[in-house]
């Protein structure tokens, strides 16, 4: 196991910068996963990290040790592909022992490689059947067992679970958790998929734009976002936006939109006739006899023990999630509480400002 180090790490192609200063410390045996949304440069990273691609400035460290001029095969990482990149004209077992071939590990070593891995992994049965006889979820298993059995400092994961259907992801995602669990190595793990990384993260790496946003555990970024982009990228359903100016009710604030309408503000620091936009989580919205909030609801989806409610707020369109199930149907208006310490705002610049006494 090791610890991972990317010190000022910039990345151009051409004259397109795809990384930009990235700095990011990943403990020993910590899992990591990196988010963000297509070319945002999180792959670029993981590719930075295992030598795939050079750097352009900034260094890799891994396990205390500067690798920016070491080949890929002599960082003591392996790495697992969305493709899962398996040998069609081999079986399983040569599949995963190929590479210890390769590096002339001794046979008897091979075995007990190959046999506690596939305990581990429950392929033992499967050891003789080629990749076209395995279904995803076993060929993702075999790609696992593949880079497993090389014992590295550091796993390498690049959208393992995308090719895999709904139930299958979820599965998998359970048993990349408990395999951590039992192994506590260094893993860093990039999806486009954030509640995968809500799900198995230590910590998680926000990205934009070849930035990185906030790095945080999962509920850290849930609850406490840095900015609008963390806050609205983080949660599923989105988190709901709507922007206006401040203005001032007595002691308390509101949010006022260009239509007139008027949303309730916890006590931020925001000066009256600021622009400002409110954040509040679809979860953290619901009917209630008497609110607030009116809701005129324009589509209705349930989805077994939880409906999800899309409408109209004055002219804002709005979700709200209701963990049980609602007879509401299109057209109808229903009244929504307003928890105010569930409401985020950001300032025009899209930073979150705490609230008093935060």
């Amino acid at each position: 196991m090791a610890s991972v180090s990317l010190r000022k790490l910039c990345k151009q192609f051409g004259s397109n910068t795809v990384l930009r200063d990235v700095d990011l410390e990943i403990a020993d045996g910590e899992f990591v996963v990196m988010v963000g949304p297509s070319g945002c440069g999180k792959s670029t990273v993981l590719n930075c990290i295992a030598g795939l691609q050079e750097v352009t400035s900034g260094e890799v460290w891994i396990g205390g040790r500067l690798v920016n001029e070491v080949p890929p095969k002599d960082r003591d990482i392996a790495m697992v592909f969305q493709s899962y990149a398996l040998f069609p004209n081999m079986d399983v077992r040569h599949n995963i022992t190929f590479g210890m071939e390769m590096r002339k590990v001794p046979k008897p070593e091979q075995e007990t490689r190959l046999a506690k891995v596939a305990q581990l992994l429950q392929i033992t049965d499967l050891l003789d059947r080629r990749p076209a006889q395995l279904s995803g979820g076993q060929r993702q298993r075999v790609a696992m067992g593949r880079a497993m059995v090389r014992e590295p400092a550091v796993f390498l994961f690049d959208e393992p679970l995308s090719n895999l259907d709904a139930k299958l992801r979820v599965q998998m995602r359970a048993e990349l958790k408990a395999l951590h669990q039992r192994l506590r190595q260094t893993v860093v793990y990039v999806t486009h998929d954030q509640v995968e990384a809500m799900t198995l993260a230590d910590r998680i790496v926000v990205m934009n734009a070849g930035r990185v946003e906030q790095v945080g555990t999962p509920l850290q970024l849930y609850d406490r976002p840095v900015n609008q982009f963390v806050a609205g990228f983080i949660g599923s359903p989105a988190m709901n936006f709507i922007a206006g100016t401040v203005q001032r009710a007595g002691s308390d604030l509101q949010l006022v939109t260009r239509e007139g309408a008027r949303f309730p503000l916890p006590r931020v620091e925001a000066s009256e006739g600021s622009q400002v936009t409110l954040g509040v989580r679809p979860e953290h919205l619901a009917p209630a006899e008497a609110g607030p909030v009116s809701l005129k609801v324009d589509i209705v989806e349930p989805t077994g023990d939880m409906t999800n409610l899309y409408g109209r707020v004055a002219d804002e369109l709005v979700c709200v999630c209701v963990h049980h199930r609602l007879a509401v149907t299109p057209g109808q208006t229903v009244m929504l509480q307003w928890p105010l310490e569930h409401v985020r705002v950001f300032d025009a610049q899209g930073r979150r400002l705490p609230v008093q006494g935060e």
